[in-house]
């Protein structure tokens, strides 16, 4: 499979897109085909070794993905292949598979596009706080945003 490799930190433009070997689920985990996956800013500061925690390397970034369940382990209930799903992982979302517990995803809605879903639970829930709760935007007041 193709991933996004992080073999050490630094710069984000020094990081590859390789080819490994496809995971394969442990007990008790689930394997999603990923569809879309979202970059955030704890993306960059891992890929740099800057973020307050530091994955092992190699390793494949990315936090947030949405995608269809591809395999589950024969001890996992409740999903089952074909189930379109959307998570968040301590990494490994820039990758055609990502494998992670169950608690790790939900359902996604009926309607919703995996890009959209691939950047919610986080990135844009992240944006929504910041703007409203830190912030403090009123309603009737104007922003500008520079950059997205």
């Amino acid at each position: 499979m193709k991933a996004v490799v992080v073999e050490q930190y630094a710069p984000i433009d020094q990081i590859e897109l390789k080819q490994i070997a496809t995971l394969e689920p442990g007990p008790g985990e689930i394997r999603v085909r990923v569809h879309a996956a979202s970059i955030g800013f704890v993306d960059g500061l891992k890929v740099e070794g800057r973020y307050q925690t530091k994955d092992a390397l190699p390793f494949t970034p990315g936090v947030e993905f949405a995608g269809v369940v591809d395999e589950v382990a024969s001890d996992v209930t409740g999903i089952a292949p074909g189930m379109r799903v959307m998570g968040a992982a301590r990494s490994g979302a820039l990758a055609e598979y990502i494998v992670v517990p169950p608690a790790a995803v939900e359902i996604m809605p009926d309607g919703l596009s995996m890009e959209a879903a691939a950047a919610f639970r986080t990135n844009y829930l992240t944006a929504l706080y910041a703007l409203g709760e830190r912030g403090s935007l009123k309603a009737g007041e104007q922003l500008l945003v520079l950059g997205a």
